[in-house]
């Protein structure tokens, strides 16, 4: 470990996250994080505050307070609930691997936040045992996960040397190749890393004055995180079943998000202009089949061509347990993924994989009363006034053709709905209505809106593309 001078130990290296030689300098006079141990709820210990020196040995003290294990040696019961902004990457980025190394899982609340070297620290949850291990991270819907790039503050009265900016420099340098480290080491329990190489991607992207967070379905999976206070699906369909070879074939190759440039299962599913037919009319294809003597159901993915692409899914009820399993097999020729066996045994994947790719997570809490197939916040201006809203999107079948139906729902309790025929429908009603009456789309790429025009010239209604 490297000894730093009297005049550099007056200033710590901020994490606002990675792969930039800017770094964040602050006072060290900020307050450490409290440690608090928890005889009940959801953790048995917590940090809650920025990221400070000292932080790590308070918790290598602590070390035999909350680190607990089951009979079998297991680490089960050891969990820090985090609530950070961030803080210091000197100390985050050994709490990581205190994390990483002695089996403590991670958990972010409904309500809190973690941030910046908090969002890696959480990233390093882990459980182990004798014969176990496996990365155990925990998101509730209602909770803030974030990351952004590292950024550089320093004190504009005080003069440095140029000796002392190296020295700084070196430390900057030095630092992300620590959290590169961290990045790149092995889950406990497959060929992955800790940090899938689109979050490090994310972290890189996103400037220090704004924040990357992670609230989508094909985020969630891809990067393996638990995700709580989801209202479960108790009847999945064959949009589910889709979705779920979607998500799994995305994990473990390219997320859909970044291989679709179009179709339903991107997030043009929200876009009010017309989507092709065949790109609806797949999303609601499934065939049954038995696989080891249980049923299951086969889908074929859009990424299918000339080279092949889709799964067999099942899904059963635990009624012990009062939540849905899923399985699958799949495979994606282009790729040469293979998922599970077909033969044998199906991968166990987590039942938020029957949710749209692009599907806000703060959302599959929410209860509308409607059925919907992907669901995201925007912005709505009805009237000419900007207003907070949620989109729901829902596949109808209209005399044998399929439509986007998109409700929209306003803070004020407005409810519009524009239904949206896909590119083969025959017109007589035309293609775009607007609470039942005939209208237009209209695309401003520039100005990132889309509205909808009643033919009748009543008021249009637009909203954030």
């Amino acid at each position: 470990m490297r000894k730093l001078t009297y005049r550099l130990a007056k200033i710590t290296l901020q994490f606002l996250s990675l792969c930039s030689l800017l770094v964040a300098l602050t006072p060290l006079d900020i307050s450490a994080a409290e440690i608090e141990l928890h005889s009940s709820g959801p953790c048995n210990f917590s940090m809650t505050g920025p990221i400070s020196q000292g932080d790590y040995a308070q918790l290598v003290e602590m070390r035999d307070e909350v680190i607990i294990r089951n009979q079998m040696g297991w680490t089960e019961g050891t969990r820090v609930c985090l609530d950070s902004e961030g803080g210091s990457v000197y100390e985050g980025v050994r709490i990581a691997r205190f994390f990483y190394e002695e089996g403590v899982s991670t958990y972010v609340a409904s309500g809190e936040i973690c941030l910046s070297i908090c969002g890696v620290m959480f990233m390093m949850g882990t459980i182990r045992g004798d014969e176990i291990a496996r990365p155990e991270r925990t998101l509730h819907v209602g909770g803030l996960l974030g990351f952004h790039r590292l950024y550089s503050t320093m004190d504009d009265a005080e003069l440095f040397t140029s000796g002392e900016m190296n020295e700084m420099f070196n430390f900057g340098v030095e630092s992300v190749f620590e959290i590169l480290e961290l990045a790149n080491l092995r889950s406990p329990s497959g060929p992955g890393r800790m940090l899938h190489p689109d979050l490090l991607q994310l972290m890189l992207e996103t400037p220090p004055n704004d924040m990357e967070f992670i609230d989508t379905v094909e985020e969630v999976v891809s990067f393996n995180i638990r995700l709580e206070g989801v209202t479960p699906v108790r009847t999945p369909d064959a949009f589910n079943y889709n979705a779920a070879c979607e998500n799994a074939i995305g994990a473990l190759t390219i997320r859909p998000s970044m291989y679709y440039s179009g179709g339903v299962m991107s997030e043009e599913i929200f876009s009010l202009a017309p989507l092709p037919q065949y790109s609806v009319s797949t999303t609601l294809e499934s065939e049954t089949d038995v696989i080891n003597g249980e049923p299951a159901y086969r889908v074929r993915t859009q990424r299918s061509g000339y080279y092949g692409s889709g799964c067999a899914v099942r899904s059963t009820v635990n009624v012990y347990e009062d939540h849905r399993s899923v399985s699958l097999c799949g495979y994606d020729e282009r790729s040469y993924t293979q998922i599970g066996d077909c033969e044998g045994a199906l991968r166990a994947w987590p039942e938020i994989i029957f949710h749209h790719p692009a599907t806000d997570i703060a959302l599959l809490a929410y209860d509308s009363g409607r059925s919907f197939d992907a669901a995201r916040r925007t912005t709505c201006i009805l009237q000419d006034a900007p207003e907070d809203c949620i989109q729901l999107a829902a596949i109808r079948i209209d005399r044998e053709t399929h439509l986007l139906e998109h409700t929209f729902l306003t803070e004020s309790g407005a409810s519009v709905i524009v239904s949206v025929w896909a590119d083969r429908h025959d017109g007589s009603l035309g293609n775009v209505l607007l609470n039942g009456e005939p209208a237009e789309t209209l695309i401003s790429s520039a100005m990132g809106i889309s509205c909808v025009q009643p033919l009748n010239g009543e008021t249009s209604f637009c909203i954030n593309q």
